[in-house]
């Protein structure tokens, strides 16, 4: 007989999402909720292996949920989160798209008008000339014909954004379980079951799975025909010590966007270390998304290199690679109910700007629990 607590809604993966999600329930006074994550600890997968922008919005293709939420999400953090008084650590920063030739300066163009069909501020972006820009940082590449410049971006922690909604979360009541790798997922009369590879069991009325690169996986246990599909990218980045952060500055500096994703950047960390990464590479297998390869950060020297001629890409002092997880069917966030079972939803293929998204899809996922509940 089953007799494991039954928990109103359960949420299964403890990044960012997550999280912000938790947060939002417990807020609206939904407090019967329950969080389940694989690792002993929350953020220490996707959601903490990341360059910590909290991007403005403007590259995402206008009518996505990518371009819909992190405008929406970063509005949010500035309301929320990112203010005089925050309790982790963040900055301004402007952002910089460098174009090297005449078709990357058509690509900035484009960017631009994405950015106001996203809802950005005409007076937030302006394109600038070389000259503009090296004097903002001179060490920066002369092969640089213009940029798009970008003034509503912000830095964060994310591993202590993640951490500081954690124990904003358990102080509001949020009950959570590590360690818990869900195995099986299974229907009774009124519940759903969760079990563990331990055999632990959870009871749901209401499952939210927000499990990143698992979250097809997850689907699976319940559904025939998932209305996504997840493969994984891996990116890796180098960490460069304070000494380089006076040829980065405090501005964040990007190739100009390709298919892959936004590029490899060069910015300053609040800690003062620079960060130059990721590269992009599909279908790594799972149990290899945290390995770091020579070949991975041979390409990503070069192209820190091609931004910034000075910065010296030998003062390493930890090298990281981060899994992202891509909805190969559509490119965007997929978030809804299930189509093949009730009291289900799917929070999945959250790639970039899935930070800078979290706090409008947690939003979001609430929005929708209560119409279920009507």
């Amino acid at each position: 007989m089953n007799e494991a607590k039954t928990y109103d809604v359960v949420i299964i993966g403890g990044g960012v999402i997550g999280l912000t999600i938790a947060e939002q329930f417990l807020q609206k006074n939904i407090k019967n909720i329950c969080l389940l994550e694989k690792n002993n600890e929350v953020m220490l997968e996707t959601s903490s292996h990341n360059s910590g922008v909290i991007h403005s919005g403007f590259d995402a293709t206008p009518g996505t949920l990518k371009a819909k939420f992190n405008v929406q999400g970063r509005h949010l953090f500035e309301k929320k989160y990112l203010n005089k008084n925050a309790q982790f650590h963040w900055e301004n920063a402007n952002s910089y798209i460098l174009a090297f030739t005449k078709d990357e300066i058509e690509e900035l163009h484009k960017l631009y008008e994405q950015g106001i069909k996203n809802g950005l501020e005409k007076s937030s972006m302006k394109i600038i000339e070389a000259e503009e820009l090296f004097k903002i940082n001179p060490f920066l590449n002369r092969r640089i014909l213009k940029a798009l410049q970008v003034t509503t971006s912000k830095i964060i922690d994310p591993h202590e954004f993640g951490n500081f909604i954690f124990t904003k979360a358990k102080e509001l009541g949020l009950k959570y379980h590590l360690n818990f790798k869900v195995i099986s997922i299974e229907k009774s009369k009124t519940n759903w079951i969760i079990k563990s590879d331990e055999n632990r069991i959870i009871n749901a009325k209401y499952i939210i799975n927000a499990s990143g690169v698992r979250a097809e996986e997850i689907a699976r246990l319940v559904e025939k025909n998932p209305l996504f599909k997840i493969k994984t990218r891996r990116g890796q980045y180098l960490i460069l010590d304070q000494s380089e952060h006076k040829f980065a500055t405090n501005d964040v500096f990007f190739l100009t966007p390709s298919k892959h994703g936004k590029g490899v950047i060069v910015a300053s960390l609040l800690d003062g270390r620079v960060l130059v990464g990721p590269n992009a590479e599909d279908n790594v297998p799972k149990d290899n998304i945290h390995l770091v390869t020579e070949e991975g950060l041979k390409y990503v020297r070069k192209i820190g290199k091609k931004i910034n001629s000075k910065i010296n890409l030998d003062r390493v002092v930890s090298v990281t690679a981060g899994s992202r997880s891509i909805n190969e069917l559509t490119n965007d966030f997929f978030i809804d109910q299930s189509q093949e079972v009730d009291n289900f939803f799917h929070v999945a293929g959250i790639q970039s700007p899935g930070l800078s998204s979290s706090p409008a899809i947690a939003e979001y996922v609430f929005k929708k629990y209560q119409e279920l509940k009507k």
